[in-house]
């Protein structure tokens, strides 16, 4: 057998969590048997988060035998003490729950950590995890906002250590293709990409004074977010934190890092743009409730267009979450070749045709395919989302990995008339680059 590293282990490791932590699917058993049996090459490691996609990052790391979860944390007992049963009885072995990320931080056996906690805590939890020594994988998007992005970038540089972010759209095999295909002048010159997130995102009930679920330590939930009066005003407590801003950034930061990043790298863009101008609002739900007086309890856009200009190249992300079905809009129905529902992706528009990236249309796939100028249709991949988790993730510097996040920030938000959504482009530093 080659003889890895620890870390080498420790990269091929996080790169299998990332492609996991997408389709939430076990580990499949070509990389369980790559895998080292050592115990010398075992490492430990510490789930933060555990609901959604921390659940992935769980199926992941405990399917393979040179991995150990040591620690689950989560501020919700319930959550974390049923996480603690599941990998026991999957594993034999039960790791330690804490509600706070700091007690596992403390113990120098931990190797590394994952973490999915609402996206308030990313940025902090990484940095704090590489300051006591831990390499990191953090989900998207890398941060809250561009500071934050910045502020782990420099703690990776300071400590030395791997942060990997889940912008695991790269190793998707029909992805690569459709980029060599732009790169290579199948759809001629490109200098327009579109990315979209039409997704329905019903209202998540009136603004109101709810009660903290008593399992849960809201003072660490909460975190580096100020508390508001009333502290908990939306009704679900678990996940639709997304759509109120001081935890969360709406579908601009919730699916926008994927389609930005998948926009930029077939427009061949590695850089902020020149300028944005981003509009939109939460919108709708007073009609849909034929309620005037109705106020939702989420505050991040439903409908946001942001328009990134970069001189001769320009990108554009659409955030729709009202129904857009049957709309007027015959060129994207035409395009992802459906008349209803959720239309995610990107469309990359050519002198000589067009290429779309395709992940809503069919349930179990994503379809890349093209239209260019003499050829008809051509295919370019359909990548079953069972086999995502076979893709081995190339590793991208962190700063890379922070632009997406980054793009969404100076964009996001447009309605948000309480501050100046500004930033001088060339006050963003994040070690030179």
């Amino acid at each position: 057998m080659t003889k890895r590293t620890r870390r080498q282990f420790l990269q091929n490791s996080m790169f299998t969590a990332t492609a996991a932590a997408v389709s939430a699917t076990p580990m499949i058993s070509s990389i369980a048997a790559a895998q080292s049996r050592s115990p010398n090459e075992k490492l430990l490691c510490a789930v933060i988060g555990c609901k959604g996609r921390g659940g992935s990052h769980i199926s992941a790391f405990s399917g393979r035998k040179d991995c150990e979860i040591a620690y689950i944390v989560d501020v919700d007992e319930k959550v974390g003490q049923n996480c603690c049963n599941s990998i026991e009885k999957r594993t034999g072995r039960r790791p330690k729950w804490v509600k706070d990320m700091r007690r596992a931080f403390d113990d120098k056996s931990v190797d590394f950590i994952g973490t999915a906690t609402p996206n308030h805590w990313h940025a902090l939890c990484g940095v704090w995890a590489m300051q006591a020594g831990k390499d990191a994988y953090i989900e998207k998007p890398i941060s809250h906002d561009i500071p934050e992005g910045a502020a782990l970038v420099a703690a990776a540089t300071k400590y030395r250590r791997i942060c990997q972010v889940g912008t695991q759209c790269r190793s998707n095999p029909a992805l690569i293709n459709a980029m060599k295909f732009i790169e290579d002048g199948g759809i001629g010159e490109v200098n327009f990409a579109r990315g979209l997130c039409y997704k329905r995102r019903k209202s998540i009930d009136a603004l109101g004074d709810y009660p903290i679920p008593e399992e849960v330590d809201f003072n660490l939930w909460s975190g580096p977010a100020p508390y508001t009066s009333p502290k908990l005003t939306r009704k679900r407590f678990h996940y639709d934190w997304h759509w109120q801003r001081l935890y969360g950034n709406g579908d601009s930061g919730n699916q926008g890092p994927h389609q930005t990043d998948i926009a930029r790298w077939g427009l061949g863009i590695n850089r902020h743009p020149n300028s944005v101008i981003a509009y939109g609002g939460r919108l709708g739900y007073q009609a849909e409730r034929n309620d005037p007086d109705y106020v939702d309890a989420g505050d991040t856009p439903n409908t946001e267009v942001a328009i990134y200009d970069y001189g001769k190249k320009c990108m554009v992300f659409e955030t729709r979450g009202l129904s857009v079905d049957n709309s007027a809009d015959m060129e994207i129905s035409t395009m992802f070749e459906s008349t209803r529902g959720n239309r995610i992706g990107v469309i990359f528009y050519g002198t000589e045709g067009y290429l779309v990236q395709n992940c809503s249309a069919v349930t179990e796939n994503i379809l890349i395919a093209a239209q260019a100028k003499g050829l008809g249709a051509v295919w370019l991949g359909i990548y079953p989302r069972n086999e995502r988790i076979k893709g081995i993730r190339k590793l991208l510097e962190i700063p890379h990995d922070f632009l997406p996040i980054s793009l969404i920030s100076i964009g996001y938000p447009a309605e948000d008339k309480s501050r100046e959504n500004r930033y001088d482009i060339s006050k963003i530093h994040y070690n030179g680059w």
